[in-house]
């Protein structure tokens, strides 16, 4: 059965509305038996040109006026998480887990540009790792689409373990990147996420965790530093599959080739896999 609700901004809510909405619903006894349609919903949306270079300073990203191909999630994360943390939601926000996102960039979007951004979260499937769903995000200026937005979320079950499988491809490119002990603090204080399970290792082991791990999109954001610098102003598609957590304080290989095909990897155990491509 499926319920719908939808939510209007004329600015974009305060996260810390979001956290305490996420701390009061540790106490609650979810019903999974309903998967409700989630729409949201924030008209005249700025960019604040601080907190952009913090955030391109953080992902090693060159400056520029155009925002960065990721950027337009941070600037949705509120109304993601007023979405997450409704009581019609059926599952516990901090237990989610990001598997594979999709974006398309249809043209660049200049720092300057008001944005209207709305969040569609729905298309539940269930399997033997738990329950899929997807959160659709799309920034429009001036009614015109610019950015689109699909990321796959995993609720998973408690009884399901992953198999990660060694993954052998030739790639023309490789480099290490450093994953900072102190990266989930500061991509926090860059993307509004304190997910506690990237923020310190007392805080993982709560959720099972052995160390701390990075944020999948920092490291995405990362990668796409490396890869195609120049891709916040080009029309592109981005596809990406998140595989294993990457804890912090660590180093990870990434190696792509000419057509722009990556894998981020630690022993050939595959972190991160994607396609970044122009159009």
């Amino acid at each position: 059965m499926e319920n719908t609700l939808q939510l209007f901004y004329d600015t974009t809510p305060p996260l810390p509305g979001v956290y305490w909405n996420l701390l009061r619903r540790q106490f609650k006894n979810f019903n999974t038996k309903e998967m409700p349609l989630l729409d949201g919903e924030i008209l005249s949306v700025k960019t604040n040109p601080i907190k952009l270079i913090r955030y391109q300073e953080v992902c090693g990203l060159t400056k520029s006026r155009y925002l960065p191909l990721l950027y337009p999630n941070i600037l949705a994360s509120s109304l993601h998480g007023q979405l997450l943390t409704l009581p019609l939601f059926p599952f516990n926000a901090l237990g989610l887990i990001h598997t594979h996102t999709t974006i398309h960039q249809y043209r660049p979007i200049h720092y300057t540009e008001t944005l209207n951004i709305t969040a569609h979260l729905g298309n539940y499937v269930d399997n033997e790792k738990g329950t899929f769903f997807d959160i659709t995000t799309t920034v429009a200026i001036r009614h015109e689409v610019a950015w689109q937005g699909i990321a796959r979320i995993l609720a998973k079950r408690k009884k399901y373990t992953k198999v990660h499988k060694d993954i052998l491809q030739n790639f023309e490119h490789e480099t290490i990147v450093k994953v900072p002990g102190t990266i989930g603090l500061q991509y926090a204080f860059v993307s509004g996420d304190f997910n506690p399970i990237h923020l310190a290792n007392p805080l993982a082991w709560i959720f099972g965790f052995k160390r701390a791990i990075a944020h999948g999109n920092w490291l995405l954001a990362k990668s796409l530093a490396a890869i195609f610098p120049k891709a916040n102003n080009r029309s592109l598609i981005l596809e990406a599959s998140f595989k294993k957590p990457v804890m912090t304080g660590s180093n990870v290989n990434l190696m792509w080739d000419h057509a722009k095909n990556f894998l981020l990897h630690h022993n050939k155990k595959p972190h991160l896999i994607g396609k970044v491509e122009e159009i």
